[in-house]
């Protein structure tokens, strides 16, 4: 098989196959933390028809603890109410055919990421056929209407050539790098919000939905999802060539691990600059460096009759950037994708902060400072330290 990373500043092999496995199944994760946002990129689609789809693949996340709205019969989410933890979950994917909707929910994992196929299971015709229908009996499409492009297409048809390893199925079709964190429920209902007034914009007209690669894409959609819950600043959608934010499956990915793993937790004054960090402090009691945050990866089947299985995800990098080196680190570094040592190290990063914690509020506050803030931020880590210990006894 053939792997490669293409961006503006080199060329460079990156072996998908040889990713570290995860060590835990997700039920443990789940039933340790409740709500948690998955931002995926995804590698760009090849089927062996020579069908290829748009060089910078896609972006999806996968919000668990959020479900579609089962009293609503058009793409809307709400906090779910039945405690399932294999099901508790949604995907969110952003497909460019669709007129009255920026957005389609994607019921559960399995179906969202493995097509309801079993490890061991090949992809054929016949399985992709079969869970193009799944999704249209589950309802992915109640309310929505399709362009005038596609129209014509029966709805079997179209789920099966424009949706299968796109909005679901993702590992039928393509590769998948996930950052996965931890968030509050208050700031999962943030999300919810933002996300379902971005549908209802196009719900009845008369203004439609209008994918643009450059001004309005998927990964605009996950972006500013994140963003409405203060994990980092929003960007701009729409606009002029120059007058918008770039964004890029791949770039986002690289970002969100990032802003996890490089934040610096230890440094107070440091979050107080950070005006997304210093606000979700205070409104959500979080901060982007956490124990839970992991990277997630996943190939394409290689047991596949349908797709290509060659991997090819474009980044967009300036000359002198060390973005990519620096994530690509964290792929091979177990306190980053195994949960395990990954509470162990923040259980010891937490408690070296509050060995060092300040004692003279005189001092402290010569430099300007707010008390409120820097007790709020101690009181923060503390919790954080319980948490992660109470997790911890769960492994033995």
């Amino acid at each position: 098989m053939a792997y490669s990373i293409f961006s503006m500043k080199a060329d460079y092999n990156l072996n998908v196959g040889n990713l570290p496995p995860e060590h835990r199944p997700d039920p443990v994760y789940d039933t340790l933390f409740p709500y948690y946002v998955e931002l995926c990129a995804l590698s760009q689609f090849r089927g062996k028809d020579h069908v290829i789809g748009g060089v910078p693949g896609h972006s999806v996340m996968y919000l668990h603890g959020a479900c579609r709205d089962p009293k609503s019969d058009y793409p809307q989410l709400c906090i779910c109410e039945d405690s399932d933890a294999a099901n508790d979950g949604v995907g969110v994917t952003v497909n460019r055919y669709t007129k009255n909707a920026n957005w389609l929910a994607i019921p559960g994992r399995k179906l969202f990421y493995d097509g309801n196929l079993g490890p061991d299971d090949r992809v054929t015709e016949q399985a992709v056929e079969a869970v193009a229908q799944q999704a249209i009996d589950l309802g992915v499409y109640n309310g929505v209407e399709l362009l005038d492009e596609v129209k014509d297409k029966s709805l079997i048809d179209f789920a099966r050539e424009e949706s299968v390893g796109t909005d679901f199925a993702l590992t039928f079709a393509r590769s998948i790098f996930c950052a996965r964190v931890p968030v509050t429920k208050a700031m999962m209902q943030e999300m919810i919000l933002f996300l379902n007034a971005l549908n209802n914009q196009y719900r009845s007209g008369p203004k439609a939905y209008h994918w643009d690669g450059l001004h309005d894409n998927c990964a605009h959609v996950t972006h500013n999802a994140l963003a409405a819950a203060s994990i980092w600043p929003p960007t701009k959608v729409g606009g002029r060539m120059f007058r918008h934010s770039l964004a890029i499956p791949a770039n986002e990915y690289i970002n969100l691990v990032l802003r996890c793993a490089e934040f610096p937790l230890d440094n107070f004054d440091a979050i107080l600059q950070d005006e997304d960090a210093h606000d979700s402090l205070l409104e959500f009691g979080w901060l982007p460096a956490r124990h839970g945050a992991l990277i997630k990866t996943r190939d394409i089947r290689q047991a596949n009759d349908v797709y290509d299985t060659d991997f090819h995800l474009f980044l967009l990098e300036p000359p002198d950037s060390k973005k990519t080196k620096q994530t690509e680190k964290y792929l091979y570094d177990p306190h980053c994708f195994d949960l395990e040592p990954n509470l162990r190290l923040y259980q010891d990063r937490y408690q070296t902060i509050l060995d060092h914690k300040p004692t003279d509020e005189s001092e402290f506050l010569r430099g300007g400072r707010d008390w409120s803030v820097f007790q709020r931020y101690y009181r923060y880590i503390e919790t954080q330290l319980e948490d992660v210990t109470a997790k911890l006894a769960t492994f033995g």
